[in-house]
């Protein structure tokens, strides 16, 4: 897609007009965007790739993208906000359930719950 200075849009082809500004701004808007991102980081995850925390319930081990988790979640924003640590690894309470947690990586990666 080319973008167009704004300045020349009217909301066509995906493009918004920012009239507030001086000089030509350009934005791109699209339905899909949010949603491609989401589907590449779960990919990510899936091959273990930037990942940089490891969830621990009942004894098994899931690796995920913290920044994710935390965007996700007040509990793991709340758990993983100042941690330093490279590969961060998050023991999780007892109450919470091994079959929860693929459900739980793979539903927000793929923003089906709002």
């Amino acid at each position: 897609m080319e973008f167009v200075p704004a300045c020349k849009l009217r909301g066509v082809n995906g493009m918004s007009v920012d009239e507030k500004t001086e000089s030509p701004m350009y934005v791109y808007e699209s339905t899909v965007h949010c949603t491609n991102i989401l589907l590449c980081l779960n990919d990510q995850r899936k091959q273990d790739i930037l990942c940089d925390v490891t969830l621990i319930v009942e004894g098994k081990e899931f690796r995920a993208h913290r920044a994710v988790l935390a965007a996700c979640s007040e509990y793991f924003l709340q758990a993983l906000v100042g941690q330093t640590e490279n590969d961060l690894v998050v023991s999780l309470p007892e109450e919470v359930q091994y079959v929860i947690i693929p459900l739980l990586l793979k539903t927000k990666a793929k923003k089906s719950v709002t």
